[in-house]
């Protein structure tokens, strides 16, 4: 292979929970070594877990992490490259004592076989649920970071529960009695920044003695970015945990995103597991669902055994968020005392639509739109009866939106 390909030695397998050690064998810090639990980071950052002084190294060069098969080594987007037996690494598993190459310097991985420290694991924290190794380790390290006064960043797949983590850190943490604000950090305008970070009526104002949750804080442009910098400088009395859906790692070594926010908003991190990598905890989630429904719920609260292995087989693009809103729907419209394949097959009653006739564009797809539509909504009220409320819920579209379109198909006329 040509020097700068990208060499694939296997999948990422499940991280397990011993050390893994790491000894620089050559270059400037020849001879130092580090052990982490939770896998480790190696960069010129302040906050990496073995700090190097090549000047060839990216602040945030590579994260290692112990797997089934080896190790994980998941190259953060570095100038120089992550390389191995002369194959440049993108993410890939290389075996136990193999030695990397970064820039000018070399270190082996190993895993470390102490045992003086025990595997930690929580089934739960706060209102999340769990019963993979992966996110009890999740667990156990927020109830640690939890009662401290560090910036945490949460990062995780679209729909992980990063929201949820940030308000069960603060309910566990010394600013419990006061705000939890939050700001979207999407497309959020340079204007409406000054006033949000710089203003008297700031969010940090808003979030005095509570915690300030900054959501996707990577989509920040950069001006914004410096905008923020200075105003969490200014010392704001607010406990600040940020989330991202992308690696901020990897943004900060292609310079889209601030190192000196990274390292102010960064002090802590955690990562959320994507619900398709940890199946065993679908069916801790889907009862946790269940029983979290309000008690004048209207709702069955029970899965049949067939349910139960149709939402195991799921792929869940949508993660934790869309598991919820299956189950909840699915306890909903369900007929008898017990959820069944067909109640969470409801979402695939439709028949696929009919091919559009070739025509004009807006007109050929307004008339796809409107056959859609209309066999949606009869499937609907099919289920749900006249009962508006429950439509809505059952559909997840406003009450007034869910008037107006079964208006205009004829299918009410209040």
């Amino acid at each position: 292979m040509e020097d700068g390909g990208t060499l694939t030695i296997a999948r990422p397998g499940k991280p397990l929970p011993h050390r893994i050690k790491l000894t620089v064998t050559a270059g400037p810090d020849a001879g130092a070594s580090v052990v982490a639990r939770q896998g480790a980071v190696v960069g010129r950052a302040k906050q990496v877990d073995l700090r190097l002084a090549d000047p060839s190294v990216s602040s945030f060069h590579v994260e290692l992490r112990a797997t089934a098969d080896g190790v994980d080594v998941h190259d953060l987007e570095s100038r120089n490259g992550t390389f191995f037996e002369g194959a440049r690494l993108s993410r890939a598993v290389v075996p136990i004592g193999s030695v990397l190459t970064l820039g000018g310097s070399t270190l082996r991985v190993d895993h470390d076989v102490a045992t003086d420290e025990a595997s930690a694991a929580l089934g739960s924290f706060g209102p999340m649920r769990g019963a993979s190794p992966a996110i009890q380790a999740v667990f156990a390290w927020l109830a640690r970071v939890a009662p401290t006064e560090l910036a945490l960043l949460v990062e995780g797949p679209a729909g992980s529960g990063k929201e949820t983590v940030a308000r069960a850190v603060h309910a566990a943490s010394k600013h419990a009695s006061g705000p939890f604000v939050a700001l979207d950090c999407v497309g959020l305008p340079r204007e409406i920044a000054e006033a949000a970070f710089e203003s008297n009526e700031s969010v940090f104002s808003a979030a005095k003695d509570g915690t300030l949750f900054l959501d996707d804080v990577g989509k920040l442009d950069l001006d914004v970015q410096s905008r923020l910098l200075r105003a969490l400088e200014g010392g704001p009395r607010a406990r600040v945990i940020a989330s991202s859906r992308g690696e901020l790692r990897a943004a900060v070594n292609a310079g889209r995103f601030r190192e000196e926010l990274y390292l102010r908003i960064a002090q802590a991190r955690v990562v959320l597991p994507p619900l398709a990598e940890r199946p065993e905890d679908v069916a801790t989630l889907a009862l946790h669902f269940l029983q979290s429904l309000p008690e004048d719920a209207q709702a069955v609260r029970r899965l049949s055994r067939e349910a139960m292995d149709e939402l195991k087989r799921r792929e869940w693009r949508g993660d934790v968020r869309e598991l919820r809103a299956v189950v909840e729907r699915a306890a909903m419209i369900s007929k008898g005392p017990t959820i069944g394949t067909g109640d969470l097959a409801f979402e695939r009653v439709l028949s696929a639509p009919r091919e559009p006739e070739i025509g004009a564009y807006r007109e050929a797809k307004r008339s796809v739109l409107d056959d859609f539509e209309r066999k949606y909504l009869e499937a609907l009220l099919a289920r749900v009866g006249d009962n508006l409320s429950r439509a809505s819920i059952v559909s997840g579209v406003e009450r007034h939106h869910l008037r107006d379109l079964l208006r205009k198909h004829g299918l009410r006329k209040k």
